[in-house]
């Protein structure tokens, strides 16, 4: 996508996307988010779950509508608590928690935990998670085995292969921005045929000890229901 046609998707005059008008076209992508990163609607539900299903070539959940995983984004360090910014490999981020559906479209961003957070603890104190049942509705979100099992989130199986600034205001800004972007340039079908090979996310993750309380009955039912799964349906 070239800037002419970022300028008229964005509705905004070519002559203010430059490389002085930074600010003014963060702002306007901040205030693209709600539209262009949106959760699906019923039948786009529907889609997805089929979306999903094919790329695992009929061996998986028969209603996953998203995956979720958490990743580290540099910055520099902050000021203030700064020790709190610093993830297991050392240097200071932010922590991205992406949500998305089978053709990689974002439905939900959350950005701004300190990169010591583990990822159980950003979603569960995140805002999705109190919608979570409501917007799943019998339906699943994969993710890895960082995250707690509940009636609405399993951890990904092994035999499925999914294709997977100076201050903190102004980078979540800047994160931000790139999702919409990203969302973007998705929809308009501008991706490379190819993308270059990406470090391992494992290589940046977390600890085993999420320090995330679970209610063991709900962790037991998510689990019969994850073996459940396993074998009639993966």
């Amino acid at each position: 996508m070239d800037w002419a046609t970022l300028a008229t998707v964005a509705q905004v005059a070519v002559e203010l996307v430059d490389s002085d008008s930074n600010e003014e076209v963060l702002n306007l992508l901040q205030s693209l988010s709600e539209e262009v990163i949106t959760w699906p609607d019923q039948q786009q539900q529907e889609r997805i779950k089929a979306g999903f299903l094919a790329k695992s070539v009929g061996k998986g959940p028969r209603s996953t509508i998203a995956c979720v995983d958490g990743c580290n984004v540099e910055i520099n360090t902050p000021s203030e608590s700064a020790h709190s910014y610093f993830n297991r490999k050392k240097f200071p981020s932010l922590i991205l928690q992406g949500i998305c559906n089978h053709e990689n479209r974002f439905t939900d961003v959350l950005i701004g935990f300190p990169g010591s957070a583990h990822d159980a603890r950003v979603l569960r104190e995140g805002p999705f998670f109190e919608e979570a049942a409501r917007k799943c509705c019998n339906c699943y979100i994969l993710g890895d085995s960082a995250y707690p099992l509940l009636p609405w989130l399993m951890q990904r199986f092994r035999r499925l292969h999914l294709v997977e600034a100076a201050s903190i205001k102004q980078c979540c800004s800047i994160i931000m921005g790139a999702c919409v972007l990203h969302n973007i340039c998705n929809e308009e079908r501008d991706f490379f045929e190819e993308l270059r090979e990406l470090p391992d996310p494992e290589e940046v993750g977390n600890d085993d000890d999420s320090g995330v309380v679970v209610d063991r009955s709900v962790e037991g039912y998510s689990e019969c229901l994850r073996k459940a799964m396993a074998q009639k349906q993966c």
